[in-house]
C-alpha cells in the first residue's frame, strides 16, 4: 500500500509539472539539478537525462542566473528576477528568459534546494519594442504636418510680411493646410479605433446599403490622380453589387490597402485591383509588385504598433493600419487574410457578406 501511494504521488507530481506553463528547475543544496519538466528542457536545450545531478550553471551560460540561485541558496538579498535570451535548436529565433527562483521547504522547513521558474516573455518584449517604436513614430507623424499647418498658418496671418498677396498662392497654402489638418485628423482617428480595440469594444459602425463598385472605382481614381509612378488595375463585376456596411469605415479599409500597396511598390509597378461576387459574399484583392514579406512578418503584420519597415527611410505610418483594417473587415463579419513572397509583392484579400434586403 505505501509503494502504491507513492506511485500515486510521484503520478501526481508529474501531472502538475507536465501542466505549469513555465519551465520548472529543482536543484538541491549542491546546486545540482533534481527534477526538471518539458519545457525547461526544451529551454535548456538538454533532457532531464542528459541534466540530472548536473551543476545548474551549466544549464545556461548566463553568469547573473547562477548568481541568482547562489544568492537565494545563501539567504542573501538578490536580484528577484533575472532575464536573458537564449538559442538553441528547438527555436528557430533567439528568445527571452525570465528566471525566478525561490527556496524549496521540506518537513519542519528544512531547506532542500532551490526551484527555479522559467518563463518565455519574448511577446512581451517584442510587444515593449514595438510599443516604444510606436511612441516614437507617432510623434514623429504628428509633428510633421502639424509644422506644415503651422508655418503656412503664421505666412497667411502675415501676410505683407511674408509678401504673400497673390490669391492663387495663398489659396495653394491653405489647400496645403487642409491637407495635413485631414493628415491629423487620419491619425487621431486611428489611436480613437486603437482605444476602442484597446479597450475589448467594437469599432463603432453605421451600416446603409451602397454600391461597394462605385466607392472602389471612386477610390481607385482619387490614388491614380494622387501618384504618376503607378498604375491602378480595377477589375469588377459590371452588376450592381449591394453590400449593408459603414461606407466611410469601408473607404478607410480600401484607402490604407491601396496606400500601402503603393507605398511599397517601385516606381512603374502595377497595382492590381480585383473584385468579384462568390456566392453570398463580395471578394476583394489588392496585389501589388512590391518588396513583398518574409513568412514572419506575414504572420506579424496584424499586430498593433507592428511595421515592415521600421528603419528612419520608411514610409510614414503607424503601424496601426492594417490591425484596423482587420477589426472593422471582422466587424462587419468578414474575414481578411495575406499573402506575400519576399522580393515578389504582396496580395491582401478581404470578403464581406453581400446585403440580402432589398
Amino acid at each position: 500500500e505505501a509503494l502504491v501511494d507513492a506511485e500515486e504521488a510521484r503520478d501526481k507530481i508529474e501531472v502538475i509539472l507536465k501542466s505549469i506553463g513555465d519551465g520548472l528547475i529543482v536543484a538541491d543544496l549542491n546546486n545540482r539539478v533534481v527534477l526538471m519538466n518539458l519545457l525547461a528542457e526544451k529551454l535548456a536545450g538538454v533532457s532531464l537525462n542528459e541534466a540530472i545531478s548536473r551543476p545548474i550553471q551549466t544549464l545556461f551560460a548566463h553568469r547573473e542566473f547562477y548568481d541568482q540561485v547562489a544568492s537565494v541558496l545563501a539567504g542573501k538579498e538578490g536580484a528577484s528576477e533575472v532575464e536573458w535570451v537564449i538559442m538553441n535548436h528547438h527555436f528557430a529565433q533567439p528568445r527571452s528568459i525570465q528566471a525566478h527562483t525561490a527556496l524549496v521547504q521540506g518537513q519542519g522547513g528544512r531547506i532542500t534546494g532551490t526551484v527555479t521558474l522559467l518563463r518565455d516573455v519574448t511577446r512581451e518584449r517584442e510587444l515593449d519594442r514595438m510599443k516604444n517604436e510606436f511612441i516614437s513614430t507617432a510623434a514623429h507623424e504628428l509633428r510633421t504636418p502639424l509644422a506644415v499647418v503651422m508655418g503656412f498658418a503664421e505666412i497667411l496671418l502675415n501676410q505683407e510680411e511674408y509678401g504673400v498677396n497673390d490669391p492663387a498662392l495663398q489659396k495653394e497654402y491653405l489647400s496645403t493646410i487642409y491637407e495635413k489638418s485631414k493628415r491629423l485628423e487620419g491619425i487621431i482617428e486611428d489611436l480613437l479605433d486603437l482605444s476602442r480595440i484597446q479597450a475589448g469594444l467594437l469599432i463603432s459602425l453605421t451600416k446603409a446599403p451602397f454600391d461597394i463598385c462605385q466607392l472602389l472605382e471612386q477610390v481607385a481614381a482619387e490614388f491614380q490622380q494622387r501618384t504618376d509612378n503607378h498604375t491602378l488595375e480595377l477589375t469588377l463585376p459590371e452588376e450592381l453589387v449591394e453590400l449593408s456596411a459603414d461606407r466611410n469605415k469601408l473607404e478607410q479599409v480600401l484607402e490604407n490597402l491601396i496606400s500601402n500597396a503603393v507605398k511599397f511598390s517601385p516606381p512603374g509597378s502595377v497595382i492590381k485591383v480585383v473584385g468579384r461576387v462568390t456566392e453570398d459574399c463580395f471578394q476583394l484583392s489588392v496585389t501589388d509588385e512590391g518588396i513583398g514579406m518574409t513568412p514572419e512578418q506575414v504572420k506579424q503584420v496584424f499586430d498593433k504598433f507592428y511595421r515592415v519597415d521600421a528603419s528612419s527611410t520608411a514610409p510614414e505610418g503607424l503601424g496601426l493600419g492594417l490591425s484596423i483594417v482587420k477589426h472593422i473587415i471582422e466587424a462587419h463579419g468578414g474575414e481578411i487574410l495575406i499573402e506575400s513572397e519576399y522580393g515578389k509583392g504582396t496580395t491582401v484579400t478581404f470578403t464581406l457578406p453581400l446585403w440580402a434586403g432589398k
